[in-house]
């Protein structure tokens, strides 16, 4: 019994739906890009939010970011599609800090103030990626895809839940799936 559980209990898994039954990540899941992403100059990932690819992740929402290993100094790269495997998982969670204006704090009641010490945060997961439909010798034609970091909405730590699998193709949409 011992042995099980230290061979399960580091396995990452993802709920289907809100109370649904728990799926494992484990060694013949991927990920499959459907359509060609930009990852623009000068940035490391693209985000894709509900079935769209955009500049920036969507805090209200679950969204994920595609990354790349390199940065591109001039010109865009383009991922194109392709099936990458899922080599591992990992929970995931990220602080974000808020960015008042200079003018809201002075207009802040002290009774009304939490003390300014409770964080947001996002929690989630990361798919680190392996391309396994390119015949090795293109692999410098392709960018260096390192992960996929899928994210729930923001919120207070009592309220930040990691995204399910349902809310993760809302947000994959048609530009991408994982393959479970």
């Amino acid at each position: 019994m011992l042995l099980l559980t230290a061979l399960t209990g580091c396995s990452t898994l993802i709920q289907r739906t809100e109370h649904g039954r728990w799926v494992e990540i484990g060694p013949d899941t991927a990920f499959i890009l459907q359509q060609p992403i930009d990852i623009p100059q000068g940035r490391a990932r693209a985000f894709i939010s509900n079935g769209r690819i955009s500049r920036s992740s969507a805090s209200y929402r679950t969204s994920c970011a595609l990354e790349v290993r390199e940065i591109a100094r001039q010109g865009r790269q383009q991922i194109s599609p392709g099936r990458f495997q899922i080599t591992r998982a990992q929970h995931y969670w990220t602080e974000v800090a808020a960015n008042l204006q200079a003018w809201g704090v002075f207009l802040q009641i002290a009774e009304l103030s939490n003390g300014g010490g409770q964080p947001l945060i996002q929690t989630g997961y990361r798919f680190w990626l392996k391309r396994t439909d390119v015949p090795a010798d293109q692999f410098q034609e392709q960018p260096s895809v390192m992960h996929l970091t899928c994210l729930g909405i923001l919120a207070e730590p009592a309220q930040a839940y990691p995204p399910t699998i349902r809310e993760l193709e809302q947000a994959l949409g048609t530009v991408a799936r994982l393959q479970l």
